[in-house]
């Protein structure tokens, strides 16, 4: 069985992955600091998910910020390992 060669770069559209691309891509073309990009884009996708997260839950959410905040991090650093298994 073949994989597309989509599969190949989907990976890349993970948060960590592509604030990693945005902070050296800006470092390299504007000379900001690639942490700060990185971090702020990180900040921003999690801001946006949990906006998304509380739109369509139409109501208060039954976990804290916090809960979120964990899930979400386990979430997303755990993407990686499931491609890649």
């Amino acid at each position: 069985m073949r994989l597309s060669p989509l599969a190949y770069i989907e990976p890349l559209q993970e948060s960590f992955s592509s604030a990693i691309l945005a902070g050296l891509v800006t470092n390299y073309l504007f000379e900001w600091n690639a942490l700060v990009v990185a971090a702020c884009h990180v900040l921003l996708w999690f801001i946006c998910d949990y906006i998304i997260l509380r739109i369509t839950q139409g109501g208060p959410l039954p976990f804290s910020k916090f809960e979120f905040a964990v899930a979400w991090l386990i979430r997303e650093l755990s993407s990686f390992y499931i491609y890649f298994k």
